[in-house]
Parts: structure tokens; sequence; C-alpha cells
């Protein structure tokens, strides 16, 4: 089933959230290791690992979509590092979308 552009939106910000709770016990891990030398968890390196398999999921169904949509200048995975080129190429697709709607 091929999602659309709304869709894969609230993935990108689901994601995000999941980031930012990443970053703050990131932050705290870094804190115990550097003072009383506490290890890091391994539920923590999983959740890394599942943000990342995560991330480059997400990534690989907006340029799908994109692709679905003809649209002139996707850029290439190794392009699409971030949570915000995400959203920058799904602005793209979202106008593409709009636009074969009007058409």
């Amino acid at each position: 089933m091929q999602q659309n552009h709304n869709d894969l939106l609230r993935q990108v910000a689901a994601l995000a959230e999941r980031f930012s709770h990443l970053h703050t016990r990131l932050f705290q891990v870094a804190n115990d290791l550097q003072d009383p030398g506490l290890p890091q968890s391994e539920g923590l390196l999983e959740e890394l690992g599942a943000s990342r398999t995560d991330f480059i999921a997400l990534r690989a169904r907006i340029l799908a979509l994109a692709e679905s949509l003809a649209i002139p200048t996707i850029p290439t995975s190794a392009e699409t590092v971030s949570l915000r080129a995400l959203e920058l190429l799904l602005q793209t697709v979202m106008e593409a979308e709009q636009k074969r709607v009007a058409d």
C-alpha cells in the first residue's frame, strides 16, 4: 500500500520524538559514564539500533513515494541522512501530490 505524505509526516514526527527522547537518555548516560563510571544499558543500545533501522525504513518509503510521483530531482539515500532532509523531501512530495490532483 502506498502511503501519502501526511502518513509519512506523522511517522517523521514520531521518529523525531524518539530521537529527542534518545538525546536526553544519551546525555544522562554520558554524565553517568564520566562521573560515577556507570556503564550504559543494553536496552539503550538496542533502542539506538532500532531507531536507526526505523529511520532507514522510513527513508526508503519516502524515496519510493517520491519516485512513484516522478519527481525529477530525487535525492539519494546518501543525501537524505537526517529527519530535516526527509521533511524537505516530503514537502516536494506534497507539492507533487497536489499538482497531480489539480491536473
